[in-house]
């Protein structure tokens, strides 16, 4: 790929400040890179770059999709396995030849982060940026549209709610209450303290 989705990645998301290469045979040329200092201060982002290089199809529908995928946290809260996450996730997607869909969640097996309580990651774009950060379309992704997929990272009880009554319904309970998805110390939002 050339630069111009690292560029697009960084006005949007911070300077690059370490990344790490990964030797897929279904994902060459596939990295997960940390930014910091970007639009949002103190927020340090992890999110792939090679990942819109595979065409994805939508599960709703026959629509092709290309997409990078990221998780955000507060910059002295980023868990060791952050990375992880992305690579799997990446590779599941590349695997099942599946894109991730806005409201999908991403259910986990324990939990996603060691010593926080969330179990799940519910697929949304990065709407704390900007509306430019939602999207890419340039020639190193054939001049198609790529997604970012921001995956927020929610409790089993958050999880529930969403399942039971659908994102819209959750995201009503969310302009009620103060809640910031990039503290992984969050208290679960139907909670008075920790799950």
């Amino acid at each position: 790929m050339t630069n111009l989705i690292i560029d697009h990645i960084e006005e949007n998301f911070g300077e690059i400040e370490k990344g790490w290469d990964f030797r897929i045979s279904k994902l060459p040329n596939f990295q997960v890179v940390e930014c910091s200092n970007g639009l949002l201060e103190n927020i340090t982002t992890i999110i792939s770059v090679g990942l819109a290089q595979h065409k994805l199809k939508s599960r709703r529908s026959e629509k092709i999709i290309r997409h990078e995928i990221l998780l955000s946290f507060d910059k002295d809260c980023i868990p060791s396995n952050a990375v992880a996450i992305i690579k799997q996730i990446a590779e599941t997607c590349v695997e099942t030849r599946e894109a991730l869909l806005e409201n999908d969640i991403i259910k986990k097996v324990g939990i996603v982060f060691d010593n926080h309580k969330f179990d799940s990651l519910w697929v949304k774009p990065p709407v704390f940026f900007n509306e430019n950060s939602f999207s890419y379309s340039g020639s190193d992704v054939s001049g198609d549209i790529c997604i970012f997929a921001w995956l927020i990272p929610i409790t089993t009880k958050e999880r529930c709610y969403i399942e039971e009554n659908g994102s819209e319904a959750f995201e009503n309970v969310l302009e009620t209450v103060s809640v910031d998805f990039f503290d992984l110390n969050r208290n679960c939002i139907f909670c008075e303290s920790d799950e």
